[in-house]
């Protein structure tokens, strides 16, 4: 009995892998029906080496929640060559149909040419790496693409400095 457990134990922890502090991500592609860049081609989590990166993992009905963070961050104006801002979009999370919150997507990338938009439509990501749903999250990596912080659901005034702090004492880091 003891080993049918174990196996099953094994088997779920295989499909929910909750990504924690310290670890890099399991690496994750996001294509064909499970979403990608908003210009039809593959994101993969690889991306998120070589650079600091902000990850914003979005339910579009509280896309606002941590726009205050957004702003806050753009205001900063870092170099894009040591940062990189990345938005994926949860649309498995929401009832409003895909192709408004796609046109969104591409106003916003247009409007932030800078940042990564990029679509999750079944929820993938968020089962993979074990988000919340419901919610809009924010996840820094070094450049290592180690996971550094993360918060499920909208960040404080006191957390946006505190992040923000931890930013750029990561961009000046070097080779970590």
């Amino acid at each position: 009995m003891k080993k049918v457990f174990l196996f099953f134990l094994l088997l779920s922890s295989s499909f929910c892998f909750a990504l924690a502090l310290g670890q890099s991500g399991l690496n994750v592609q996001l294509s064909g029906n499970n979403g990608g860049l908003i210009n039809g081609k593959t994101w993969d989590s690889v991306m998120l080496k070589g650079k600091v990166s902000v990850l914003f993992y979005v339910d579009p009905d509280s896309v606002k929640s941590n726009e205050d963070f957004a702003k806050k961050l753009q205001a900063q104006n870092f170099d894009q060559d040591t940062i990189q801002s990345i938005a994926i979009v949860n649309l498995g999370a929401t009832w409003i149909p895909n192709f408004l919150i796609e046109q969104r997507m591409q106003s916003r990338q247009e409007e932030f040419p800078s940042a990564v938009y990029v679509a999750d439509t079944t929820s993938y990501l968020m089962h993979k790496w074990g988000f919340k749903e419901d919610s809009t999250d924010v996840f820094i990596f070094d450049k290592k693409g180690m996971l550094i912080y993360k918060k499920f659901g909208k960040l404080s005034k006191k957390e946006i400095v505190e992040v923000i702090a931890l930013i750029k004492k990561l961009i000046l880091l070097k080779n970590k």
